[in-house]
């Protein structure tokens, strides 16, 4: 069995740190997002096909370097295809029922049971499905026990049919692969689903309990830290920390934080530093990049490689492309 991981994204809510790599090898406790996502694919599955884009030589080259129990084959998309087209794409590479991941979710649903309800229903497909708290902000799916009735988007306020959503993980029939046509990009969402609702097999749907993130900005990235930690610290084998820790952090390889600074719901990705005096909360310091002596640094983004000097003072900022991005121009929540 196959499972397409959907990594073809540009990772822009996450700039600068996808300037120098792609989001699916972002590091998340100090493995990248693609890890994760390899490592809980269930045994029935011994082929895992990436659909990728963006930046896709470095994926490769994480392929080949690194051990995987499931064979890997990195499949390219030439031009953003959505997440139809991107399935449509990588066609050739299945052989029956697969299971699709989207790419940037750090979650835990029941695939084994995903699979069987595929398979007992007969449905074409199987969402795993996620309750949130507003789902006025979300397409909420109306479910009649498993079967999925309708989607809807954005209800209004008390009008939506349940707090279920669409998790971004899913089990389908391989003839799936006939309803979206070649070439042009398709969203399985918008496009595909409401097709497959009217069909006599139609598309189930599995509510599921524990962890769901979405990790494409951000916030939601040190959210997906402060998950798989359980709210712990995570100093990496070739890491220093002399200074202090209000809250969890998690220090890269080679990562050093200097005696007298503190950090609070922080990363700190390889080679990264933090000088004496600084402190930083909710932020993120990319790879090899140097925060100066009692600079103070709040819901920000610092690239990979760059410096923030002595004694600033940094609340939602992007530090990338080679200059400061002030405040004002692009607060940490608010860029997309």
């Amino acid at each position: 069995m196959e499972a397409i991981i959907l990594s073809g994204g540009l990772g822009t809510r996450l700039r600068p740190l996808t300037y120098a790599r792609p989001k699916p090898l972002l590091p998340i406790a100090n493995r990248p997002m693609l890890a994760h996502l390899l490592d809980r694919l269930p045994e029935a599955v011994d082929r895992a096909v990436l659909a990728a884009g963006y930046r896709i030589d470095d994926i490769r080259a994480w392929v080949d370097e690194n051990p995987h129990r499931v064979d890997v084959t990195v499949v390219e998309e030439e031009e953003p295809l959505g997440t139809g087209g991107a399935i449509k794409n990588v066609e050739d590479e299945i052989t029956g029922p697969f299971l699709c991941f989207n790419g940037d979710v750090i979650a835990n649903p029941p695939l084994e049971e995903m699979i069987e309800l595929r398979e007992e229903t007969d449905a074409l497909g199987v969402l795993a499905l996620w309750e949130v708290d507003e789902p006025e902000h979300f397409g909420v799916v109306d479910l009649d026990r498993d079967r999925i009735r309708r989607f809807v988007e954005k209800p209004d306020p008390g009008q939506a049919p349940s707090s279920l959503v669409n998790a971004g993980t899913y089990c389908f029939h391989e003839d799936v692969l006939d309803w979206i046509e070649p070439g042009r990009k398709v969203s399985l969402e918008r496009e595909i689903f409401p097709e497959l609702l009217e069909t006599r097999e139609g598309l189930r749907g599995l509510p599921f309990e524990g962890h769901w993130v979405d990790c494409g900005r951000p916030d939601v990235y040190l959210d997906a830290h402060e998950i798989l930690l359980e709210g712990e610290t995570l100093v990496a084998d070739t890491a220093t920390l002399d200074g202090e820790g209000s809250d969890w952090a998690c220090l890269g390889e080679d990562a050093r934080v200097s005696a007298g600074a503190r950090l609070s719901r922080s990363v700190l990705l390889e080679g990264a530093e933090v000088e004496a005096g600084a402190h930083l909360e909710n932020t993120i310091v990319g790879a090899g990049a140097r925060v100066g002596k009692d600079a103070h640094l709040v819901d920000t983004v610092v690239a990979d490689g760059l410096t923030v000097e002595a004694g600033s003072d940094l609340d939602g900022a992007r530090v990338g492309g080679g200059k400061q991005t002030p405040p004002e121009e692009a607060r940490f929540e608010e860029v997309r």
